[in-house]
C-alpha cells in the first residue's frame, strides 16, 4: 500500500482522491486537503515503525503541498474539519510555525463562544456555517486537548453539545448512538469518534458498537440502510473507516503529536529537553497483564492510577517519590472486568491520561 501511494504521488506532492481498485487508474482528483493530511499522518507513522525513508520523504513532500495552502491568517479551507486535518499533518511533520497559524485560526475563527461548539466552517471565510458536525467536535476536540493547545475545556464543552444534539436511535429503536450531522440514524464511525475523544457515557456506546461488529472484525457504516436517501454514510455495508475508528476506540487516538509540548517559533523539537511523558501501555488490548512506561524529568512525587470511564478510581499502581528518568510498571488486571479504562499519571500540576482495554 505504501509503495502504491509513493508511486501515485504527483510532482507537486499531492495525491488524487480515488483510484480504480483493480487497475490503479485515477478516478478523481479534487485536491481535498483532508485526505492529503491523513495520508501524511499515516506515512509518518509507518516510517516511524518501519524505518522506511521513502515513506517519510513522501510525507514531507505532501506536507510541503499542504503548507503552501495555509493563508496568512491560518485558514486553509472553509471547512473546520479540513483545517484541523492540516494542523495534525503539520504536527506530524514537525512544522510547528505553520501549525500555530492554523491553531490561532481554529481558536479565534471557528469556535462559537455562545453555544460552545465548533462550527462546521466559515462560508466564504466571512459567515459561519453553523451546522453541528461530529468530526468537528471530535477531531478538533483532540486538537484542543493536545498539550500544545491545552484547552481541554473546549473539547469537553463541544462533546457535551454534540451529545445533546446528535444522539439518536436507529429506525428500530434497538440501538442508541450518534449521527454525523443529523440526527437521522446511528453512524458507527461517528459514534466511535466520540469514544476516542473521551465523550461522556463512552462505555455504553462501546458496548453497543461491539454488538454490531461482524465475525470478520469489520464494522457496518450504520445500523440502517439510508445511503440512497442523501445520507451516504448511513449504509449497512462494512466500512474501512468505521472499522478503523472502532480499532482506535479500543486502543488509542490516531492523531500524532499528542505529547507535543508548546514551543517558541524559533525552537525546533530536537532542541527541547525530555519532558513528562506517559507511553501507551503494551500490549493493548490485553487479557491478563500489560506494561506501562513513563518518563519524569526530575525527582518528584508521582501517582499512577486506573479509572473507569465514569472517572471512578479503581486501582492505585504508584504513589511515591521517584527519581528522574524512565519508570515502568507491570499491571495485572487483578479481577477487573473487561472493558475500557483510563491510566492517569500525575505529578504536581501535570497529568497525562491513556486508554487501556482489557479483553474479556
Amino acid at each position: 500500500m505504501v509503495d502504491f501511494l509513493i508511486s501515485k504521488q504527483k510532482a507537486d506532492g499531492h495525491w488524487a482522491r480515488t483510484w480504480r481498485t483493480e487497475t490503479g487508474e485515477e478516478l478523481n482528483d479534487d485536491l481535498w486537503v483532508g485526505d492529503q493530511a491523513w495520508l501524511v499522518m499515516a506515512l509518518v507513522r509507518y516510517a516511524e515503525k518501519s524505518g522506511d525513508a521513502n515513506a517519510l520523504a513522501s510525507a514531507q513532500r505532501a506536507a510541503d503541498w499542504l503548507a503552501s495552502k495555509i493563508s496568512a491568517n491560518g485558514k486553509v479551507v472553509p471547512s473546520t474539519e479540513g483545517n484541523v486535518d492540516v494542523w495534525w499533518a503539520m504536527i506530524a511533520t514537525q512544522r510547528f510555525v505553520e501549525a500555530d497559524k492554523i491553531q490561532n485560526y481554529l481558536l479565534t475563527q471557528a469556535w462559537d463562544a455562545d453555544l460552545n461548539y465548533w462550527w462546521r466552517g466559515r462560508d466564504n471565510n466571512e459567515h459561519p456555517d453553523p451546522v453541528v458536525a461530529m468530526d468537528c467536535a471530535t477531531w478538533v476536540g483532540e486538537f484542543a486537548k493536545s498539550p500544545r493547545v491545552n484547552r481541554p475545556e473546549l473539547a469537553h464543552a463541544a462533546l457535551s453539545f454534540v451529545r445533546r444534539t446528535l444522539m439518536t436511535t436507529d429506525s428500530s429503536g434497538a440501538f442508541c448512538g450518534f449521527d454525523g450531522m443529523g440526527p437521522v440514524s446511528i453512524w458507527c464511525e461517528g459514534t466511535a469518534q466520540y469514544l476516542v475523544a473521551g465523550g461522556e457515557g463512552a462505555q455504553q456506546y462501546l458496548d453497543m458498537l461491539l454488538t454490531l461488529q461482524r465475525a470478520d472484525g469489520g464494522m457496518p457504516g450504520s445500523t440502517d440502510r439510508l445511503s440512497g436517501s442523501c445520507f451516504g454514510w448511513l449504509s449497512k455495508w462494512t466500512g474501512l473507516s468505521s472499522t478503523a475508528w472502532l480499532y482506535f476506540a479500543l486502543t488509542h487516538s490516531p492523531f500524532p503529536g499528542a505529547d507535543c509540548a508548546p514551543v517558541a517559533v524559533h525552537e525546533s523539537a530536537a532542541q527541547l529537553p525530555p519532558d513528562f511523558h506517559l507511553k501507551q501501555n503494551h500490549p493493548n488490548p490485553f487479557h491478563f497483564s500489560t506494561r506501562i512506561e513513563y518518563f519524569i524529568p526530575r525527582a518528584m512525587r508521582v501517582t499512577l492510577k486506573i479509572y473507569d470511564l465514569n472517572a471512578r478510581e479503581v486501582m492505585t499502581l504508584v504513589d511515591a517519590r521517584q527519581g528522574a528518568g524512565w519508570q515502568h510498571v507491570a499491571f495485572n488486571r487483578a479481577g477487573l472486568a473487561g472493558g475500557v479504562y483510563l491510566i492517569r499519571l500525575k505529578a504536581g500540576d501535570i497529568a497525562h491520561t491513556r486508554k487501556l482495554v482489557i479483553v474479556r
